[in-house]
């Protein structure tokens, strides 16, 4: 058994007393039951994705390696989540198509919307490993905007979506090619999935609205849902597009971006480097789960002027908020601790504990116990959640915030680490 291991002995009865302390009932609304927590390993609730991974955890006899965890993140959980996704993206390209092709079928929309659930919930996992091409070009080593084409939150813009399904220029060959961002990806094909209002999303002052363009195109429900269904299937056909691109960027027979990732081969300059990108991939947690999908509806982050901004929050058009704030954070339990359904491996944890850090390894993973516990309490739908019951969003704030400020203090200076830009300065 790996170094790590023994840190996670106890951590059900330390999540606990760790909500205890933040004041956060730990039975949640429902059953009146709370699912028992987890030293690592990605869980899915609702849906059940097909498990990640799944190589047995290796089982160090000497000193922990930075290439043993490297390959263990990178062959059991980046790539087969990679792998896992572009299969559900095939599959809600499919059933998106199928909506285009009768769009007042009820049915075929709920199927549609169903596929894109399964689709964007593995991807929640997926936007913690943002790393080589599924990164940001000029953020990351060998950056391509993979991420940003199959979802670009929080940079979506409905009225851009609605000024787009209007010009009806998606039909043009190679559209995404040249498409920002923002009007295209899960996100987009959220809107277009569950928009059933005869409005748009715009101003009164924007164009289509002002000259009466979207009055005149838009005469009745039918031909706004046809057009959107149609529009919902070619954003869907580039997801599956760029959701393959990045498996063959990362796969042996293409890119092999895996390889060099477990190795801390070129781009890397070695494991160290490597290692320090796979850090700056889970930053996530503190500037995307803390501040953005948290902290900004919450009003205590930077973005929201006023005491709450409930228009903030992600995928409230599905209702799927909260929901996927759990994926994400199954996620960031998953890499940390280097478990693949329930099977150990050798994460940071190991190399905190093998440098003297194990006191820090047990109480990261106590208090991403507790965080668990306080997103189970939201339900799915983080808006409603916000709105019914505010102290437990709170709640929530607070957990993730315990665990981001181990994980960008004591976590830097014991393993050695460099804080990514975007989180350089940060004094929250």
């Amino acid at each position: 058994m790996e170094a790590g291991a023994v840190v996670r002995t106890s951590i059900a009865f330390l999540a606990l007393i760790g909500l205890s302390s933040i004041g956060c009932d730990p039975t949640p609304a429902g059953d009146g039951t709370v699912a028992p927590a987890a030293g690592g390993g990605i869980m899915a609730p609702d849906p059940d994705p097909m498990p990640l991974g799944g190589a047995q955890a290796p089982d160090p006899s000497g000193e922990v390696e930075v290439e043993d965890v490297l390959a263990r993140l990178a062959n059991d959980l980046v790539l087969p989540t990679f792998l896992r996704f572009a299969e559900l993206s095939a599959s809600l390209e499919t059933a998106t198509d199928e909506w285009a092709a009768a769009p007042m079928d009820g049915a075929l929309r709920e199927s549609a919307r169903s596929a894109w659930v399964d689709a964007v919930f593995t991807w929640q996992h997926a936007e913690l490993m943002q790393l080589g091409p599924a990164g940001a070009s000029g953020k990351r080593l060998a950056g391509d905007d993979l991420r940003d084409r199959i979802y670009s939150w929080p940079s979506t813009r409905t009225c851009r979506i609605d000024q787009t399904l209007l010009s009806a220029e998606f039909r043009e060959p190679d559209w995404s090619d040249g498409a920002l961002f923002e009007v295209q990806g899960l996100d987009a094909l959220e809107y277009l999935l569950y928009a059933e209002q005869a409005e748009n999303s715009c101003s009164p002052a924007v164009r289509i609205n002002r000259e009466g363009l979207w009055g005149n195109e838009f005469t009745d429900i039918p031909s706004l849902t046809a057009r959107r269904a149609e529009f919902a299937a070619v954003v869907a056909g580039g997801v599956r597009v760029a959701a393959d691109e990045l498996v063959m960027a990362f796969s042996a027979d293409g890119g092999n971006f895996v390889n060099a990732l477990a190795a801390g081969t070129a781009p890397y300059t070695g494991p160290a480097n490597a290692l320090n990108e796979v850090y700056a991939a889970l930053f996530y947690l503190d500037k995307v789960i803390k501040d953005a999908k948290l902290g900004r509806p919450l009003g205590i982050a930077e973005g929201c002027d006023e005491e709450r901004c409930p228009e903030a929050f992600e995928s409230q058009h599905s209702g799927r908020g909260a929901a996927h704030l759990l994926a994400n954070l199954e996620s960031f339990e998953a890499m940390f601790f280097g478990n693949v359904d329930g099977v150990e491996g050798l994460g940071f944890d190991d190399l905190l504990t093998a440098r003297d850090g194990a006191a820090v390894a047990t109480r990261l993973a106590a208090n991403i116990a507790a965080a668990r516990m306080a997103l189970e309490l939201l339900g799915d739908d983080l808006a409603g959640a916000l709105d019914s019951t505010p102290e437990r969003v709170e709640a929530a704030h607070v957990a993730i915030k315990t665990v981001s400020d181990d994980f960008k203090g004591e976590v830097v200076t014991i393993l050695d680490l460099e804080v990514p830009r975007e989180g350089s300065g940060d004094s929250d």
